[in-house]
């Protein structure tokens, strides 16, 4: 066992974290743990991080998603009847989320600041 229950489990509830995955650092030394992901598209983003080389930081990416409006998809088929996803997607003409990479130091526990992209991207066409 690498890690309790205890440890996974926030100080103001009572259950612990689900945890969706998990991915060694490239000297094993440290051990990231994938919980409460969200949807992107049809499966559950775990592609946002990555390992520094000497397993001292951890990149990642964020999305500002707050200026896209909610698109609902429809799944027909995998049950009797039908699941409604939600979640935010720019049309062509609508601004797209503001993108963000971040870093941080594990040994100070700081995030190395890079903020927002301030200028939103207008979507003009979908591949």
């Amino acid at each position: 066992m690498l890690v309790t229950a205890k440890q996974l489990t926030p100080t103001d509830v009572e259950t612990s974290l689900t945890i969706d995955d998990y991915l060694f650092s490239k000297d094993n030394s440290k051990l990231l743990i994938y919980t409460n992901s969200e949807k992107v598209w049809r499966s559950n983003s775990r592609d946002g991080f990555r390992w520094s080389p000497d397993s001292k930081k951890i990149a990642y990416w964020q999305l500002d998603t707050s200026g896209s409006k909610d698109f609902i998809m429809i799944n027909n088929t995998d049950a009797l009847y039908p699941i409604l996803t939600t979640f935010p997607y720019p049309k062509v003409g609508e601004d797209n989320a503001l993108a963000k990479v971040g870093i941080v130091n594990l040994a100070s526990k700081k995030q190395l600041g890079l903020n927002y992209l301030t200028t939103r991207v207008i979507c003009t066409s979908h591949v």
